[in-house]
């Protein structure tokens, strides 16, 4: 069994899961890649489908500006609408648009400020059944701030920032998601397995 930084394998997530994980046949090794093979389900083939949801996403959010990141979080959020939406549109538009997209909306400050409004959020009860959803918050920026960086051009300014502010999400969320409170246990390590196999990456 490989042992990571703070005792964290894929095994203790998913018993923390209680068993409610299918699909891992071999261990996986977080920091280092796959230590053996890792089974998924294939994305969807329905190219109809993935055509839609392309239509409707620049018509629902190809003219948004301006995020509201002063909305966020709020008391019982475990995914940042924020950036859910960015990550969709990072799926969507082509590198170039997306990098414009990007820039009117969370700002031409954003290198400067986003670090600060998108702050990793300290869990301060895990007792409690809505605070607890900031262990998933965390995780879930983490994998989706990832992703944004990873659709940017290699030189692009923002994208150390984005992948500095994802590692202090991941930092402060994995131990977090390890929690042995029901109100962690049964649902975050799913967030976590997603996070480190690169699920939303793709």
């Amino acid at each position: 069994m490989t042992v990571y930084p703070e005792g964290l394998t894929v095994t203790a997530l998913v018993e923390s899961a209680n068993g409610g994980i299918v699909g891992i046949n071999k261990e996986l090794d977080v920091f280092g890649g796959y230590d053996e093979e890792f089974y998924v389900a294939s994305p969807s083939s329905d190219e109809a489908l993935i055509d839609g949801i392309n239509r409707c996403a620049r018509r629902f959010y190809g003219a948004d500006r301006d995020a509201p990141l002063a909305y966020e979080p709020s008391g019982t959020d475990f995914l940042s609408p924020a950036l859910a939406e960015a990550d969709l549109m990072r799926r969507v538009l082509a590198q170039a648009e997306f990098s414009d997209w990007l820039w009117g909306f969370f700002g031409h400050d954003m290198v400067e400020t986003l670090a600060t409004r998108l702050a990793p959020v300290n869990v301060v009860d895990f007792a409690d059944g809505q605070l607890a959803h900031y262990c998933g918050l965390n995780l879930s920026r983490a994998w989706m701030l990832e992703g944004i960086a990873g659709a940017l051009a290699a030189d692009d300014p923002r994208r150390p920032r984005l992948l500095d502010l994802a590692n202090q999400h991941r930092t402060l969320g994995l131990p977090d998601a390890l929690h042995p409170d029901y109100m962690v246990a049964h649902w975050a390590p799913t967030f976590a397995i997603y996070l480190i196999t690169g699920r939303g990456l793709r």
